[in-house]
């Protein structure tokens, strides 16, 4: 059984290209990339939603510095051996990452809410009261 499989039909295998071939490591169990965001504006208030499947809300820290938002986590699963088993290959799950976001002026911080459900962390950024009362107007022409 071969665990890694090679190409030795080409002419002139080189043997720096089979080492690196990534087909030697397995980047597909590492996630080392920064979670997709959306960014909403409603008429109320500014809502950033997170993909982070696979986490708990305790995995998380929210901090608000000088009209900035840091999300941030890190998660780390390790995996007990204790059926007995002779693993080849067993790996530990450590995930991480931080994201900054530029408040707008008009937020109120003191409001600011977070809610994490099936693996989509939606922060809540309510609009202050004075820029919620200057409701769009159109003018018109003459």
């Amino acid at each position: 059984m071969n665990l890694i499989t090679t190409n030795l039909n080409r002419w002139n295998p080189i043997l720096l290209d089979e080492l690196l071939d990534n087909r030697w490591f397995n980047f597909d169990s590492f996630n080392n990339t920064l979670p997709a965001v959306n960014t909403i504006e409603k008429e109320n208030q500014y809502q950033l939603e997170i993909a982070a499947p696979g986490m708990d809300k305790k995995d998380f820290e929210i901090e608000i510095d000088n009209d900035l938002i840091t999300v941030s986590s890190t998660s780390k699963h390790e995996n007990d051996v204790k059926n007995g088993f002779n693993y080849n290959r067993q790996e530990f799950n450590y995930n991480s990452f931080n994201r900054t976001f530029s408040l707008p002026k008009e937020v109120d911080q003191s409001k600011i809410k977070a809610i994490y459900t099936n693996g989509i962390l939606t922060i809540t950024l309510p609009k202050l009261k004075e820029v919620i009362s200057k409701s769009r107007k159109l003018i018109e022409v003459k």
